[in-house]
């Protein structure tokens, strides 16, 4: 089964310009290609939407906040922009990997 990672690690390595076509080759695979139904994930949202609809998660999620704010204005982070660029360059894939094949072929 196809996890949520897979298609992750799979579509970094996809140029731009190709990912209408993977998301059509998505769309035509004769099973869920994820580990929940549609269903399940939409219960899923829907779940999450009620935890953050308290007054509790809510005063969480604003001192969480605060926290990042006060951590960015130390200088205690870097930039994202700085981390993907890391990232990308740390886990580029090779034009022969059988993820980039796999991802590029045609339906059958």
């Amino acid at each position: 089964m196809l996890t949520y990672h897979d298609l992750e690690v799979a579509l970094k390595c996809v140029p731009v310009e190709r990912l209408p076509k993977v998301y059509e080759l998505i769309l035509a695979q004769t099973e869920w290609p994820f580990d929940a139904t549609p269903a399940e994930m939409e219960a899923d949202d829907r779940e999450w939407d009620q935890l953050f609809a308290t007054e509790a998660s809510q005063k969480f999620l604003a001192r969480m906040a605060a926290e990042v704010r006060a951590e960015i204005a130390s200088g205690a982070t870097e930039p994202l922009e700085q981390l993907l660029t890391e990232d990308e360059t740390n886990n580029k894939v090779q034009d022969d990997s059988p993820v980039q094949t796999k991802v590029s072929a045609t339906p059958r």
